[in-house]
């Protein structure tokens, strides 16, 4: 498994020629996700129900959203034509099964912090490659085994997961003094170094099973174009 500073070296390349879109993407993102905000409030306000219940709902009805926002990243990751309209992938085919998935997804995960909070964090990163896995079209899987194939994609692997996100603590605090304008350079950069973390736990867990899966593809993925495949080091081995 590759160090933080490796996968962040990695995303770093994959986005030189895509923070243009990986930006416009973030912003749209954002704005899908303030609407749904909004919504909820108005909803809540109008028929008496808990701001706190009605943005739940919402949440999870908007959850498609993030799927699609990965999917952007994804396809940066692989070089493959990304483009803007990715981020609607989440709202297509099956869609009420994927707010379903998810709606499960979110429910275990309170449910395990009712038990106790370590536990709760425990399975939140078991559970974290939920979205990745149903925008994969190498999986083909957008029903709840996508859950379930997160926590075994997981396995050993989520003290790493934790390393990563804390190697951009200093970003964060960063971001924190700016006003959250930062973000529009760290957000894109941590969801591309979560992506390059996915690939790699998915390469580790197809290898572990014998799945068919191309590496030399895969090494193409690192942005060849953009980088000297002699740098060995930044590349699967």
């Amino acid at each position: 498994m590759k160090s933080p500073r490796e996968i962040k070296d990695i995303a770093k390349k994959n986005l030189v020629e895509y923070w243009g879109l990986a930006v416009v993407a973030l912003l749209m993102y954002s704005v899908l996700l303030g609407i749904g905000v909004n919504f909820a409030f108005s909803f809540s306000n109008g028929f008496k129900v808990s701001s706190n219940s009605s943005s739940s709902i919402i949440a999870v009805f908007l959850a498609p959203v993030t799927i699609g926002y990965l999917s952007v990243h994804y396809n940066i990751f692989k070089n493959d034509n990304p483009d803007f309209s990715d981020l609607f992938k989440g709202f297509r085919d099956d869609y009420f099964t994927k707010v379903i998935v998810l709606f499960v997804k979110q429910l275990f995960t309170v449910l395990w912090f009712f038990v106790f909070i370590i536990p709760g964090f425990i399975k939140a990163f078991s559970y974290s490659m939920t979205e990745y896995i149903i925008q994969d079209d190498y999986f083909k899987e957008d029903g709840i085994n996508a859950i379930t194939l997160s926590r075994k994609m997981m396995d050993g692997h989520k003290m790493e997961l934790l390393g990563l996100l804390l190697s951009f603590f200093g970003w964060f605090i960063l971001t924190a003094l700016t006003a959250g304008v930062l973000w529009l350079y760290v957000g894109p950069y941590v969801t591309q170094a979560t992506t390059v973390f996915y690939e790699e736990v998915k390469l580790k867990y197809c290898k572990q099973l014998g799945l068919q899966y191309n590496q030399d593809e895969i090494e193409g993925y690192y942005q060849s174009s953009q980088t000297d495949k002699k740098d060995d080091d930044l590349y699967y081995e």
